[in-house]
């Protein structure tokens, strides 16, 4: 299982100011309206926390991770505030393992 969090403390109301004209080299902003010249507009604070649980049959090279991840505001994650990942995994090391021998 593993646990982790991000926190800031935004004070002043933009974090990052753009020119919709003049776009900065190598940084590409998704999701931002086409005319936006703000990154985070808002003060406050800024959390996300995502908890993560895998599961690994016994005697399996498979492993099948649980995730859920909240945020308090959505311009870290576009998605509402709750969501979950499942998602599935196998270890390749222990098929060559047995091929070896």
């Amino acid at each position: 299982m593993g646990i982790a969090g991000y926190y800031q403390r935004q004070q002043s109301p933009a974090i990052l100011t753009v020119d919709p004209a003049k776009p900065l080299p190598g940084i590409t902003l998704v999701g931002l309206p086409a005319g936006a010249k703000e990154v985070f507009p808002k003060t406050g604070d800024i959390y996300l926390a995502q908890a993560r649980l895998v599961v690994t049959p016994s005697g399996s090279s498979v492993t099948v991770p649980f995730s859920v991840t909240y945020s308090n505001r959505t311009e870290l994650i576009d998605k509402p505030t709750f969501r979950g990942q499942i998602g599935i995994s196998y270890n390749f090391d222990a098929l060559f393992a047995g091929l070896k021998n």
